[in-house]
This record gives C-alpha cells, sequence and structure tokens, in this order.
C-alpha cells in the first residue's frame, strides 16, 4: 500500500480513509464468495444437465469435474471479484469529498484489492499451506488485486472529475481490463514454473499500464501547480 500511498504526491488522501478502504476490501472477500459460490452452482447445474442427456461414461464425467471447476476458477471468480470491489469503491469511496482526482481513485482501488488479497491469500494459507504461498500468493497477488481495482479506480477518479461528461463507457472499459487481466492472472497461476514467470510479466505489464495512469493522473489534478515539478514531469509524458 506504501507504494501506491506514496505516488500520491499532491495531495495525499488521509491515512485513515485509505485504511478504512483496505478493511472494506477485506470484507468485499465476503460477497465475492458468495457471489462466485451462486454463479459456479448455476452453472453446474447446467452441466449436470447436460451430462443428463449424454450417454453415460466415467471420462466424460470426469473431464466435465475439471472444466467445471477451472471455469469456475479462471473465469467466473475473475468477474465475481471484480464486480463486487469495483461496487465497494463505487459505493465506499467515490462519494467521499475527498475523491476529487484521478490519483485518489487509483489509491482507494489500490487499497480495497489488497485487503482484498490480504483475506483470500489467508484462505489460501489455510487451505493449501505455506510453501506455494510467498511467491505466487503474497509476492504476486497482492500487487496484481491492487493494480485490478487501480485500473477502474483511475477511470472513477476522471469521472468525478468531469460531472457532466457520459464516461459510463470508459469505466466499463477499465473494468473490463481488470477483469481480463485477471482472467490472465488466474489462468497461467494453473501453471508451476512457467505460470510464475507468466504471472510476474503479467504484473509488470500492468504496472506499466498503471504507472501510465498515475503520470496522467499528476497531470490532470485539480490541486497542481504549474509550477509543481510533479506536474512538470507529468507533462512530458505521452499518456498510456
Amino acid at each position: 500500500m506504501w507504494i501506491f500511498y506514496r505516488q500520491d504526491k499532491i495531495e495525499p488522501e488521509p491515512p485513515h480513509l485509505v485504511w478504512r478502504m483496505f478493511w472494506l476490501g477485506a470484507i468485499s472477500v465476503i460477497p465475492a464468495v458468495a457471489l462466485s459460490w451462486v454463479v459456479s452452482q448455476i452453472l453446474s447445474f447446467m452441466g449436470a444437465g447436460l451430462l443428463f442427456i449424454v450417454p453415460k461414461n466415467q471420462w466424460i464425467d470426469a473431464t466435465a469435474m475439471v472444466v467445471s471447476a477451472m471455469f469456475g476458477a479462471v473465469l467466473v471468480a475473475p468477474i465475481a471479484e471484480e464486480l463486487v470491489k469495483f461496487s465497494f469503491l463505487k459505493r465506499y469511496a467515490y462519494p467521499l469529498e475527498e475523491f476529487d482526482e484521478p490519483m485518489d481513485g487509483i489509491v482507494y482501488g489500490a487499497a480495497i484489492g489488497l485487503g482484498f488479497a490480504f483475506v483470500e491469500n489467508i484462505f489460501y494459507y489455510l487451505g493449501y499451506g505455506f510453501e506455494n504461498l510467498f511467491l505466487v500468493r503474497s509476492a504476486l497477488t497482492m500487487p496484481a488485486h491492487a493494480l485490478f481495482c487501480s485500473f477502474y479506480g483511475f477511470a472513477l477518479g476522471i469521472a468525478k472529475m468531469e460531472p457532466d461528461w457520459d464516461s459510463r463507457k470508459f469505466v466499463f472499459k477499465a473494468l473490463c481490463s481488470s477483469i481480463f487481466f485477471h482472467f490472465a492472472f488466474n489462468l497461467t497461476a494453473l501453471y508451476n514454473y512457467l505460470g510464475a514467470f507468466a504471472l510476474l510479466l503479467i504484473v509488470i505489464s500492468m504496472w506499466k499500464r498503471v504507472s501510465a495512469n498515475i503520470m496522467e493522473a499528476h497531470h490532470y489534478s485539480p490541486h497542481a501547480k504549474p509550477e509543481s515539478p510533479v506536474l512538470e514531469s507529468a507533462s512530458t509524458h505521452d499518456g498510456p
């Protein structure tokens, strides 16, 4: 969280609000898991109906179970989790008076993502132990969730600054980007050493994109003074 908070150089957010978003992100795990479970059950029911039509075959049954589990982890989870985290950011951070520029959306979004990943890692540790936790879960999943939320946090910040602009398409594209990267992250996490390397590349790619958003956020900040060194640095950036 310190890395993201440190980027908010022009008008840093109150620490207590950032921590509030962190703990709200932790709480958001509950509705995210519930939504994932409901959708997975619906899909499993639909799959069971399909298997009832198909002639009985053990190989088909086993394959269907594996595909169903992978489908839930790779596709259902990213959609459910990002929708819930987005709704928490929109519901609890967006109305704040302190949320008045794009950088605020990045910071609050990252805090929610880190809180979510914090609790998710605890559950992962309880289920699978510490051996594979540090590299894939702690070292990569924590920043990954922060970056997922930073995409639409930035978009919501732009929308907050431009209330007369129809920003729905812009925010929707940012949300879809976070879901896509989350999907790619979960997919590569299914593999061992090659997957770990791919996860690292995904996180680096997301960080480069968010870094571009941070530079743009500094440039468009209503609190930046013309002589601000941060603004001068941002003005030399070409944008994302």
